[in-house]
């Protein structure tokens, strides 16, 4: 609703009408006497150049409708203080800048800021504080289009002089008011000096002077055109006002289904919703109209900012939420309407996403992955498993991420989760040993590249595993070793032999390190068949048992020249070990 605004000046009477800062809702302008004064706008940075204009600091945007045909010649004023009766300016002059389009046939014409450029008939960028403009051949009913600008920013008013030209703007669209039905309209006709004042209406049919109403603010709700005779103390009238008030009918619009979808997490009651979807349930022709979305209805009406949500909306009461539409269209009043958001739940799946083990010895037999919905309610779902699988639950043999995602086949709302299949086995593994003949040599694990699981290790029981697979300060002999899955595919034992087998020895006859033998043999379950040492080509040099002193380093009673040789022990156990020490001289 567009009001009025009257002001009582203490020398003139004089009228102020209302500007507008946004090209969709221009206030209505026109050439009269010099009390049609407009105010302009300031604390407004524009929207940046247009046409001539370089810049468009503090717009206000107006419309002219044409009454008689014919040329209009204006000249366009801008002033700090308002103007007399005479028109000439009260207070400091303000340079004015324009822009004219036209002509229309209504005023639904702007795209985003500004009507088409194509449209321009008249600009000005001047320095002046006057400025002119011109329309040509203007006929009865057509719009026109004016954007005037405040570059200095000060508060003040414009006045619009026709100069020159038959054609004329038509006045009386000033004092149309536009009211939404059933709305109270309060009418201020307050006047200085007055102390009756008579009113009169014109409902198209007739005139008749109202009763009981000797005020200057009438409250009315009834169409037509109001016409107010204040009078002073002498019964004299002073200035005729007029009030011609239109009621607008609301927007026919329709009520929307609810709109429904799948919360966004199991059990919050939560979801993601698209606004946009019911315009058009709503109000058929959307090009026609804008759609806007609040929290309450008072904040639709109201159109209040704070409560605003964007059209893309995550309610924010769990599962069931009312919000409402604000349609709006250009020749009607806005209309708002509940739309209902409702929430559905996703299909709780009892048991979560799991890590379980397959061992490979088990091959070709199979473990089981379950849905995780009852049995008594899976006939109310539908199962895809990654693997192509339908079921409810499903059998494998192989590693792998398998996700299943359940949907109810009523709100085909899903839930999903993901189960891990590891592959495991028993260890394949062999030995790393430091044999040094003391008590510190070691025995270190190296798992072989087929080993897939996570293993433990214990020596000669299996019993009392460790995590780490080194063994050190042990005493030569026979190991066995333990390695066990801690995944638990299994335990494999192999067996290795510390012999203490001295790396060199010297047979210089000095008593000293003259035998090359197996010193450190300490454990009694080590029974030795025989040991050979054999020279760098494999020449066969000797035999003798772990009983005997060892070897003198003599071959057929002749000193062996200082190198490298090597042994074969064969245990009774069936182990054979083979390596390398020096004879040095």
């Amino acid at each position: 609703m567009r009001k009025v605004i009257i002001y009582t000046c203490f020398i003139i009477s004089c009228f102020s009408y209302s500007q507008s800062p946004v090209c969709s809702s221009p206030e209505p302008f026109c050439a009269g006497d010099s009390s049609l004064v407009f105010s302009n706008t300031t604390g407004d940075n524009g929207f940046g150049s247009v046409d001539c204009l370089g810049s468009t600091p503090n717009p206000a945007w107006f419309y002219i409708q044409i009454d008689d045909p014919g040329n209009l010649n204006f000249e366009i004023i801008q002033s700090s203080g308002g103007f007399d009766d005479n028109g000439n300016p009260i207070g400091a002059l303000l340079d004015v800048d324009f822009a004219l389009w036209g002509p229309y046939d209504n005023l639904d014409v702007c795209e985003e800021n500004t009507p088409p450029l194509n449209d321009i008939i008249a600009c000005s960028y001047s320095a002046s504080a006057t400025e002119f403009a011109s329309i040509s051949n203007a006929q009865t009913g057509e719009f026109y289009i004016m954007l005037i600008t405040n570059f200095e920013g000060v508060s003040g008013s414009i006045l619009l002089n026709q100069t020159s030209g038959i054609g004329a703007t038509d006045c009386s669209i000033l004092n149309v008011i536009e009211a939404c039905e059933d709305e109270v309209v309060s009418l201020d006709a307050t006047t200085n000096e007055a102390v009756n004042y008579v009113w009169e209406l014109n409902n198209g049919n007739s005139t008749i002077e109202l009763e009981n109403s000797n005020t200057p603010v009438l409250e009315v709700i009834q169409e037509g055109v109001y016409t107010v005779t204040p009078q002073d103390n002498f019964g004299n009238d002073l200035t005729t006002q007029e009030f011609n008030l239109v009621y607008i009918p609301y927007i026919q619009i329709n009520e929307p289904s609810a709109l429904v979808e799948c919360e966004i997490e199991t059990e919050t009651g939560l979801a993601e919703f698209n606004l946009q979807e019911v315009n058009e349930s709503i109000f058929s022709n959307t090009n026609e109209a804008s759609f806007s979305y609040y929290l309450s209805e008072e904040a639709a009406i109201n159109e209040n900012a704070e409560e605003l949500v964007n059209s893309t909306y995550t309610n924010s009461q769990a599962y069931n939420q009312t919000v409402y539409v604000r349609v709006n269209s250009a020749s009607t009043c806005a209309s708002v309407v509940a739309l209902d958001l409702k929430v559905t739940s996703k299909p709780i799946i009892e048991s979560e996403g799991e890590s379980l083990i397959y061992c490979q010895e088990d091959f070709p037999e199979t473990i089981q992955l379950n849905s995780g919905i009852p049995l008594d309610e899976q006939d109310n779902y539908s199962f895809s498993w990654s693997n192509g699988e339908t079921t409810p639950d499903i059998d494998i043999n192989q590693g792998g991420t398998y996700t299943l995602t359940v949907t109810n086949n009523l709100t085909g709302c899903s839930s999903s989760k993901s189960d891990e299949v590891i592959e495991s086995n028993i260890a394949s593994f062999g030995f790393e040993i430091e044999d040094t003949t003391q008590e510190n040599n070691s025995i270190s694990i190296i798992l072989a590249a087929e080993s897939l699981g996570d293993y433990e290790y214990a020596l000669d029981y299996a019993f009392d595993f460790q995590d780490e697979p080194l063994f050190e300060n042990l005493a030569p002999g026979v190991y066995d070793v333990f390695v066990r899955d801690k995944n638990g595919c299994g335990t494999q034992k192999n067996s290795v032999a510390i012999l203490g087998v001295k790396d060199f020895f010297t047979p210089n006859n000095d008593g000293i390190n003259d035998f090359w033998q197996l010193k450190g043999i300490v454990k009694t379950d080590i029974r030795i068949d025989y040991i050979q040492v054999f020279d760098r080509f494999g020449k066969h040099i000797t035999s003798f048992s772990q009983d005997s002193k060892g070897w003198d380093g003599t071959f057929n009673g002749q000193p062996m020249p200082a190198n490298d040789y090597w042994y074969v022990i064969q245990l009774q156990s069936g182990l054979i070990l083979k390596g390398n020490f020096t004879l040095k001289r």
